[in-house]
């Protein structure tokens, strides 16, 4: 629990440094650290093998447990630094800023109505900086947005939908806000999410699908969207139903979210961390219940393991309705190490729990920790 402790912690105080050492630098630090905490233990392991280490067994286990905090530490700051960095790499350079040029790239999200223009993430495969389309080369060529995400308006009504590519004329900016204390920090928002840059698409006939979109995640939440927004005339509220079964929240209108927010019940709304515990929780009470009305599935295993299985099956389910977004990825982890004590046959203690899934959850998410939802989670779990 220490260690996990200590490997959070390196990633939080990695996240408080307001500029992100140069690569040198931090490469040089992270090679004396583990260099030096891994020669340093090997060297006091063979020290107790040929008993020649004049230490008392205290101080000789407090070393240890030194050590081994010690490269947690390290390896969490290291871990941070290497996907800060990594993402860093794809920020815009600063000369395309303010530039028009084409990008080629796969519809990462669903289309979002917003009155006047949709918005949309784009991961981008190639960049061309030429001024007509035709003179961009047939074969993609590495550039420094290659691989990036960014976030488009489109104002033109095109024709999107999740998993097609598209070549389309952008303007781009880096990601700014306002930088308020106690505000919201937009700018760290979008980082965490992978998003280097935000513009807009310029309307032009050039403008042209390249690919349709094959069987994905995204595509299975579009078409399920579409199905409900096809019935709404049989159906009272699509857009709220929309919102608890995908997520998506922009067939709610301003009236039901003004209602929601004036009752402090929005947040019950929106797919979130809590929505995927109750389905987790309601699927394990169900199938415990219902396997112990067939006493020969018994006799393969415990009832317990089997709603356990159908808890993780549903959170699963349920998280990849809604994208697989921060707080439902959050949720999902903390219902994995929950349920892999039931199929394990053991009973690990809360703090240890609690610990393993803020580790996971930090492992493929780093930059979370700057998130107020990441605190006010485990902080509610934890209570």
């Amino acid at each position: 629990r220490a260690g996990m402790l200590a490997f959070c912690l390196g990633i939080w105080l990695f996240s408080r440094v307001p500029v992100l050492p140069p690569w040198p630098v931090s490469s040089i630090v992270a090679l004396l650290l583990v260099t030096g905490g891994g020669l340093t233990a090997l060297l006091y392991w063979r020290s107790v093998a040929r008993g020649s280490l004049v230490l008392s067994p205290t101080l000789a286990a407090a070393l240890a447990r030194t050590l081994a905090l010690t490269l947690s530490l390290a390896l969490g700051m290291i871990w941070a630094w290497l996907l800060a960095a990594r993402q860093m790499e794809q920020q815009l350079p600063r000369e395309l800023e303010g530039v028009d040029f084409w990008v080629i790239g796969r519809v990462a999200s669903l289309p979002s109505s917003r009155g006047a223009f949709q918005q949309f993430d784009l991961d981008i495969d190639d960049a061309c900086f030429r001024l007509h389309p035709r003179d961009c080369p047939a074969t993609p060529a590495k550039t420094p947005l290659s691989g990036a995400r960014i976030s488009l308006n489109e104002y033109a009504g095109l024709p999107l939908a999740p998993g097609e590519r598209w070549r389309v004329r952008v303007r781009l900016n880096r990601p700014h806000g306002f930088a308020n204390p106690g505000g919201y920090d937009y700018e760290a928002a979008l980082f965490q999410q992978g998003i280097v840059a935000r513009g807009y698409v310029r309307d032009t006939a050039f403008n042209t699908r390249v690919a349709t979109a094959g069987l994905s995640l995204q595509t299975a939440r579009a078409a399920l969207r579409a199905r409900l927004y096809d019935h709404a005339d049989s159906l009272q509220h699509p857009g709220v139903l929309s919102a608890l079964i995908l997520g998506d929240r922009d067939g709610v209108s301003a009236a039901q979210w003004q209602l929601l927010t004036r009752t402090g019940t929005n947040h019950l709304l929106v797919i979130s961390g809590l929505h995927v515990g109750f389905v987790a929780m309601t699927a394990y009470a169900l199938i415990n219940l219902l396997v112990r009305c067939l006493p020969r599935l018994l006799t393969w295993l415990p009832a317990q393991h089997y709603a356990a299985l159908a808890a993780v099956l549903a959170a699963l389910v349920y998280s990849a309705l809604a994208g697989f977004s921060l707080p439902t990825q959050r949720a999902l982890v903390m219902v994995l190490v929950l349920m892999s004590g039931q199929l394990l046959g053991r009973r690990f203690m809360p703090s240890y729990s609690l610990l393993l899934a803020a580790s996971l959850v930090l492992l493929l998410a780093p930059m979370s920790v700057t998130q107020a939802g990441f605190w006010l989670s485990f902080t509610a779990v934890g209570a």
